[in-house]
């Protein structure tokens, strides 16, 4: 236990995190890589306003470990969009969009295969390591659209099942989520953004993205889309 006032984080993302100082009221904005060492979960920590007028100690709570990167990404929009960093948003989501596509497929291919795992279960390293490797470098320079296409064809089967999975039966969005992502152009919107135009988004145009958000986020449960750590620490 601690004497120190609390500060609970406001938002936790890839990059950084978001809290106000207890003391001085003011935002804080916490670098993972930067400010922390090394890159800790901060569920309980004391920390120091980083205002040199204040500098006040303070225990931060609230953060806490998201089981696939791509949510770290979703869960930061929130405040691009309230600071009106919209070109950060809309690198934000394509980026998560593309992780999330990235850790799906990886996922059903190669962490919940059967054919990679042994007798007991458990994970054939020998085999695993190497044929992961050799997929992920041929898809390397895969953009946002190539990368869609390759979700959605491996993704075909669970798209098109006559029926989902018992625990979504009255939660069935699947023809919705999939929609979404095979209509979405925020890889458009992205390109526009970091290429030669500079483009700067409206904020018309990041929210005619929230439905992509969404279905990211039902599709992620869905399709039970996890880095691959966890599923390679259960037996299958």
């Amino acid at each position: 236990m601690t004497d120190l006032p609390g500060a609970d984080i406001k938002a936790a993302g890839y990059e950084n995190i978001y809290f106000d100082c207890p003391t001085c009221k003011r935002e804080n904005v916490i670098n993972r890589v930067t400010d922390l060492d090394p890159m800790a979960i901060t569920s309980g920590m004391e920390f120091k306003c980083q205002f040199s007028d204040c500098g006040k100690a303070l225990w931060l709570k609230g953060d806490f470990i998201q089981p696939a990167v791509y949510e770290w990404f979703l869960f930061e929009l929130p405040v691009l969009k309230t600071k009106k960093l919209y070109r950060d948003y809309a690198l934000s989501l394509c980026q998560a969009a593309e992780s999330f596509f990235l850790r799906a497929i990886i996922n059903k291919k190669f962490d919940r295969n059967p054919d990679y795992r042994n007798e007991l279960g458990g994970i054939n390293l020998s085999t695993y390591n190497p044929d992961k490797g050799a997929y992920e470098t041929s898809i390397r320079d895969k953009t946002y659209a190539p990368m869609r296409e390759e979700f959605l064809t491996v993704f075909q089967g669970e798209r098109d099942a006559d029926e989902p999975r018992p625990e979504h039966r009255d939660d069935d969005r699947r023809s919705w989520a999939f929609d979404v992502i095979q209509r979405s152009s925020i890889g458009n919107l992205r390109n526009r953004v970091v290429h030669k135009t500079a483009y700067r988004p409206k904020l018309s145009e990041i929210e005619e993205h929230e439905d992509l958000v969404k279905a990211l986020h039902w599709l992620g449960r869905y399709l039970q889309v996890l880095d691959s750590k966890y599923w390679l620490n259960r037996k299958i």
